[in-house]
């Protein structure tokens, strides 16, 4: 076996290497810089998104209601005053004071209106009255009779030949009665034989005719039976011609002492020609009463 020996030059380079390294790593060791550390930016907020605020919807303005104003008028002695003219001045609402004083007027629009009394005999009176709407006001009025006797006028005796009751009357109001088996008819003679009192206890007697009141408290004739998609109220003729009520009463209009004939029509299906069709406010579906009063000309 061969045995060999290092040289005594190799053995001495590696120790220079060796210690050459050692001083390298100390001194990288000795002169390594810290870690700078680098200050974290700050947070930029994210915007949020625009909304638009919402916008609170307007309410819709509330129509007004008509009112009503209804009650006695009386003398200075508290006796009642019967035929009295109340009215509200600049329109058309009117109406006379029936038994006992009592009047009512409805259909009026809400805001100050002119109420005006007159009857003759008595001082005219007028005052100013402010509405709501809706409202259904009670008022009794006082008229103070004239302290002077009225101006007579001298007597006149006027000749003149009687016409006859108007031909819209007698022929077409018999000759329906004999051909419209649907119908009711009421003569004169007949509603003497009610001994009506108003013209209402007419309807009162006539089967499937009955009063309901509507929903701001209103009295109106319906017709038992009759379906329709709203409710919709008998309509009115007085002398052929159509008079919407408006809330008032027929009783207010015409009185049973003034009516020559009255025809009642319930349903659609027996209204004669003359009284069908619709207008704004009443609807023949529902019914006609046809009122004839005793008016010459």
């Amino acid at each position: 076996m061969l045995w060999l020996r290092p040289s005594p030059m190799l053995h001495r380079c590696a120790l220079v290497a060796l210690a050459m390294g050692t001083a390298s790593a100390t001194i990288t060791a000795q002169g390594a810089k810290k870690p700078v550390k680098t200050p974290a930016k700050p947070a930029v907020p994210i915007a949020a998104p625009l909304v638009a605020p919402a916008v609170a919807a307007e309410p819709e303005p509330i129509a007004p209601q008509v009112a009503m104003i209804a009650g006695v008028i009386e003398d200075s002695l508290g006796a009642p005053i019967i035929d009295a003219e109340i009215a509200i001045l600049g329109t058309s609402l009117r109406t006379r004071s029936s038994t006992g004083g009592t009047w009512r007027i409805g259909g009026i629009e809400p805001g100050p209106v002119l109420l005006s009394a007159r009857r003759v005999g008595y001082l005219p009176q007028t005052i100013t009255v402010h509405v709501k709407s809706g409202e259904s006001r009670a008022m009794d009025l006082t008229m103070q009779p004239m302290s002077k006797a009225p101006f007579q006028l001298p007597e006149q005796v006027i000749f003149t030949t009687p016409r006859p009751m108007r031909s819209v009357f007698h022929g077409a109001f018999y000759q329906r009665k004999a051909t419209y088996p649907g119908g009711t008819f009421y003569t004169r003679e007949d509603i003497l034989q009610l001994k009506a009192v108003y013209t209402s206890d007419v309807f009162r007697t006539t089967p499937g005719f009955y009063q309901s009141r509507d929903r701001r408290g209103q009295t109106q004739w319906v017709v038992r039976g009759v379906t329709t998609a709203q409710a919709c109220p008998i309509r009115f003729f007085i002398d052929g011609v159509n008079v919407p009520l408006n809330g008032m009463s027929i009783d207010e209009l015409v009185q049973p002492s003034d009516i020559e004939g009255i025809e009642i029509y319930k349903g659609l299906s027996t209204v004669p020609a003359e009284f069908s069709g619709r207008s704004n406010q009443d609807d023949s579906r529902c019914g006609v009463v046809a009122v004839w009063t005793r008016v010459t000309r």
